[in-house]
């Protein structure tokens, strides 16, 4: 785990998309699975929307509920 501090919140959401879809590349060459677990309320809304919107393959990413 590490600790990714931006100047706003949309800066961090784009930092960890960019870090997501890095990981989500490097499962995938190591054939293996991602999981993600996806947390509830308010405040995640704007990342799981620009996460709906990017270019992402979710057919070997695992979703949990939090």
């Amino acid at each position: 785990m590490r600790i990714i501090k931006k100047k706003n919140e949309n800066s961090l959401i784009n930092e960890f998309i960019k870090i997501f879809k890095r990981e989500i590349n490097k499962k995938k060459r190591e054939n293996k699975r991602l999981s993600f677990v996806l947390t509830g309320g308010k405040s995640p809304k704007k990342l799981y929307k620009k996460l709906a919107n990017s270019n992402i393959d979710w057919a070997n990413i695992d979703l949990f509920i939090g």
